[in-house]
């Protein structure tokens, strides 16, 4: 059974074809397309289970060696014990899980907020000019991205 998660440049690579090979087969045999299909969806499910598992948190299963000592003249042995170890909730896995399935209520929002920085923004400009002279102080708000209008709009406004 080959991997689930194979890209279909991947597939195309291990099958010894080109891509375009991988497409005019997929276009020729339905079956051969809906094996690829379904075999992409049964590792995103794999994937999505697990993120889900790791966004709530949940229970393994696992096994340790134990050593046991033994009696008087008996060695002491080993043995493999099971037992079940909490993995506690993570809160990235399960903030990434809900911004991807409720996007509305999610996601980082962006959002613009409008401050008055004029007065900031002079004051920097009117600095930058009294440190390194009006040409100097030009060249310096540009290289930071400033957009010429506003510098100019501030070199006009400014004595």
């Amino acid at each position: 059974m080959l991997d689930q998660s194979l890209t279909d440049k991947a597939l195309a690579y291990l099958l010894d074809i080109s891509e375009s090979t991988l497409d005019k087969w997929k276009a020729t045999y339905p079956e051969f397309k809906e094996a690829i299909y379904r075999g992409k969806h049964l590792a995103d499910a794999e994937v999505a289970s697990k993120m889900h598992e790791r966004a709530v948190g949940t229970t393994v299963r696992k096994q340790k060696p134990v050593v046991l000592s033994g009696g008087k003249d008996e060695p002491a042995t080993v043995e493999i014990v099971d037992f079940e170890e909490e993995v506690p909730a993570d809160v990235g896995a399960g903030f990434k899980w809900l911004a991807l399935r409720q996007r509305e209520h999610w996601h980082e929002k962006t959002e613009n907020i409008n401050l008055n920085v004029n007065i900031e923004f002079r004051d920097y400009v009117q600095e930058l000019r009294r440190r390194f002279g009006d040409d100097n102080a030009r060249n310096l708000l540009q290289s930071q991205g400033y957009a010429p209008a506003l510098i100019e709009g501030e070199f006009e406004v400014m004595p």
